[in-house]
């Protein structure tokens, strides 16, 4: 998973203590073993002047790899709708530029019935939320990044999730 967090570090970035933090994500999904936090999952949950601490914070383990499923699909879904007019206009671009990306590339035509779910999911990848919630430029070439990011994250998607 991408840029993630634990209570701590959450309580730290927003300085809060870390039941207020238990309290304040409670529904909110955690990975596996309890104990880290999608940052994508807390952002909307977040006050926009806690977002560069929060970034800060996090660790990023600089995969390509967002995950899959359900769970996956609704964060990114609540993330998208908890973004500024600002961020809005920065993911739309983004969105473009995957288009963009894969219309250019050998075999990427494969990936375009999959292309609106995997729209979304490129919203949790690190730098990518980086530039979308903090407008940090962008240092992604999308002619390589989007076949790349097709070919990890949409081999995992099941069918009745991306439709």
């Amino acid at each position: 998973m991408p840029l993630t967090l634990t209570r701590d570090q959450i309580a730290t970035a927003m300085g809060v203590n870390v039941d207020t933090v238990t309290r304040r994500l409670k529904g909110v999904p955690r990975s596996r073993d309890g104990s880290t936090y999608l940052l994508a999952a807390v952002l909307p949950r977040a006050k926009p002047d806690h977002l560069p601490a929060l970034f800060a914070a996090a660790t990023d383990d600089s995969a390509l790899f967002v995950g899959s499923g359900p769970v996956t699909m609704a964060i990114a879904s609540i993330l998208d709708a908890s973004l500024t007019p600002e961020a809005r206009h920065r993911y739309q671009r983004v969105r473009a530029a995957m288009v963009s990306g894969l219309t250019y590339s050998r075999g990427g035509a494969a990936y375009l019935p999959l292309i609106e779910s995997l729209q979304q999911k490129v919203l949790l990848h690190s730098e990518i939320l980086r530039h979308v919630a903090l407008g940090t430029p962008c240092q992604i070439e999308f002619a390589a990044f989007a076949p790349a990011f097709c070919l990890v994250n949409g081999a995992y998607e099941p069918a009745e999730v991306a439709a």
